[in-house]
């Protein structure tokens, strides 16, 4: 039996390292494989979309496989490089590089007469191959084509990009004014790297808020009044591998199950009592502007930022309240932790409405209070990095190499549980 995996980040290298072992489990022959990977080595994303400092917001303890656990002295979160040497040092551990080809672009895939399927792909040398199978496993991830909003007068700035296309510091240029649209993990990392460069002036564009989490346990001090509110000198628990709700896919009775009650918990007890208690602000970790108002502002539609961390202080210092509530006054009597102060803030603003021919950036006024200060200002952008995502595409799937066979089921085409 032939089988072929295209793609070869974290899940196909997994993918291939089964199929390996797959006679010894269920005393079946050897199965032929092959894994087809487009670039020049193995990583996906993290090899090829990666940049400067970038670090994994998933710890170690999560990340790494549990059939091959990460060396003793490893940071609590992997760098992308060394990630990507992990993901090297797994496939020589479990002998996969006789299966794997880099370089080697699929172009598509098509029913065969004799066989299941045929994958049609291109080698480094340019030679176009035709190999027969019995069956393909997908692994080729959603992170496929960068996804660029329409931003009317993009044109007019010097200097713009997707963040897929930016690698480090040195793309701001020095004494720069850049804007960076997308309040995900991607854009927390790349402001982080403007705001501690050469850059003049960083503003970070939202389109409805984010909700700032952290990746380690908070450290909070206990009567700081008694025994100091210095930060702590050591690091503290990953986030993920400190809370119960790691096993909360396990079973639970079907009422819990049906219900929202555990989401109901997570939100209230987790984000918003979590919030309040390590940073006054029901809305993230120390977040007082950009946060998320409406109805998606529940645990169980938000997505954590926890990239937040890196830039909350330059986000938040011009956004903390000059006096605080009394119920932050007794809260930190119990639980507080001094913030050091910050020598450059990073400004937020709604996203851009266009860009006019004089290379000045329009922001709507939304009721939103950052987006009054900001109007308040002008914003000339010398440098605008897309952090907005990617959209999935299988470009290999359906192609016109099978016309008039059956065609290859697709997530668009998808009716089961209203996905």
């Amino acid at each position: 039996m032939r089988v072929a995996i295209i793609g070869g980040g974290p899940s196909g290298i997994v993918q291939l390292k089964v199929l390996t072992e797959a006679h010894r489990r269920f005393s079946i022959p050897h199965l032929e494989l092959r894994l087809f990977e487009s670039h020049n080595r193995l990583g996906g994303i993290f090899s090829h979309h990666s940049y400067e400092d970038a670090e994994l917001v998933s710890s170690k303890y999560l990340t790494a496989f549990s059939d091959f656990r990460p060396r003793r002295d490893d940071p609590d979160f992997f760098s992308s490089d060394r990630y990507l040497e992990y993901l090297d040092k797994y496939a020589t551990h479990f002998e996969l590089w006789p299966y794997i080809n880099l370089n080697t672009w699929v172009k598509s895939i098509r029913r065969g007469d004799s066989s299941e399927h045929v994958v049609i792909y291109r080698t480094a040398s340019g030679e176009e191959v035709e190999w027969e199978c019995d069956a393909i496993a997908i692994c080729s991830g959603v992170h496929a084509i960068p996804n660029v909003p329409n931003l009317p007068g993009i044109e007019h700035v010097p200097v713009f990009m997707h963040s897929a296309d930016f690698k480090s510091r040195k793309q701001f240029g020095k004494g720069k004014t850049v804007m960076v649209i997308g309040s995900g993990e991607t854009g927390a990392d790349i402001c982080h790297l403007a705001v501690t460069g050469d850059t003049d002036r960083v503003i970070l564009c939202h389109r409805d808020g984010w909700l700032g989490a952290p990746k380690r346990v908070p450290g909070q001090k206990f009567l700081p009044w008694l025994f100091g509110s210095e930060p702590y000198d050591y690091p503290q628990l990953p986030l993920d591998v400190s809370q119960v709700t790691l096993f909360d896919s396990m079973y639970v009775h079907p009422i819990v199950r049906d219900s929202m009650i555990v989401w109901n918990f997570y939100h209230f007890v987790g984000i918003s009592a979590g919030g309040w208690l390590c940073g006054d602000s029901i809305y993230g970790i120390d977040q007082f502007v950009g946060q998320i108002y409406s109805e998606r502002f529940h645990a169980s539609r938000v997505f954590f930022n926890k990239a937040w961390q890196r830039i909350s202080n330059h986000v938040s210092a011009p956004w903390r309240p000059t006096k605080w509530p009394l119920t932050s006054r007794i809260r930190r009597f119990f639980f507080n932790t001094d913030i050091p102060s910050v020598s450059r803030i990073i400004e937020v603003a709604p996203n851009p409405s266009h860009i006019s021919e004089d290379g000045v950036a329009h922001f709507p006024l939304n009721g939103r209070p950052e987006s009054e200060r900001i109007n308040e200002t002008v914003v000339k952008p010398d440098v605008v990095i897309f952090a907005t995502g990617y959209l999935p595409a299988f470009p290999y799937l359906n192609t016109p190499e099978n016309t008039g066979r059956k065609p290859y089921p697709v997530a668009f085409g998808a009716d089961v549980r209203q996905i």
